[in-house]
């Protein structure tokens, strides 16, 4: 807490608890939904949330975004090149809004790397967040094939290889996964990450 180190999972925490696709009301429960997402995901340079919820004070862009988000959290069946698909495509339907919007405001930029973020909060069990140099910086220790496409165009299968061979090792570190567990329990109100969010904090501390 006190180096702001929990700031993903104080993110999926308040976006399980208050994330409907349906409410009446989308852009208040968007903004409810995302208030601790914001804190870690929009810098001053690149605002993809509060370009999102500017976005919406139109009233005439709130169902494109709300179906945005429909199809972006379709099931796949664990097909990665379907979800890197609906990925890119998200971030470009919100991209195509932003520049027609706002064509001055380059800070309401989105990118795959943050298309991915909003699936790591609707779906922990199932995805790893991406920090490029975090990333970038693992692989490289360890030989893997380090370039992961970037912020636009992330080679999402060849990232979540590496991710999912660090979650096998973990099953040689019993102690680990129990401290990790009892804080998941603590901290995430029931939500399951079946170990995902540990494998990020060690690619995370590693880097840092």
């Amino acid at each position: 807490g006190e180096t702001a180190e929990n700031g993903v999972w104080e993110a999926i925490n308040c976006f399980g608890t208050n994330w409907d696709i349906d409410a009446m009301d989308f852009p208040a429960m968007f903004a409810q939904a995302t208030q601790q997402a914001r804190a870690v995901m929009d810098t001053p340079a690149l605002q993809p949330i509060g370009g999102m919820q500017a976005l919406m004070m139109r009233p005439t862009e709130v169902e494109l975004v709300r179906e945005c988000f429909r199809w972006l959290f379709n099931d796949d069946d664990g097909d990665l090149k379907k979800r890197q698909g609906r990925v890119e495509m998200f971030a470009d339907q919100i991209n195509g809004r932003f520049r027609r919007v706002f064509p001055r405001l380059s800070k309401y930029t989105m990118n795959a790397a943050n298309a991915l973020f909003f699936l790591n909060l609707w779906e922990p069990h199932d995805n790893y967040f991406y920090h490029a140099a975090e990333a970038k910086a693992w692989a490289e220790y360890f030989d893997y094939e380090a370039d992961f496409g970037g912020g636009t165009a992330l080679d999402l299968p060849r990232y979540y290889t590496m991710c999912n061979d660090l979650l096998r090792e973990l099953e040689n570190y019993p102690e680990l996964i129990a401290l990790h567990k009892a804080y998941a329990a603590q901290e995430l109100g029931g939500i399951e990450d079946s170990l995902h969010l540990l494998v990020y904090d060690i690619l995370h501390t590693a880097y840092t």
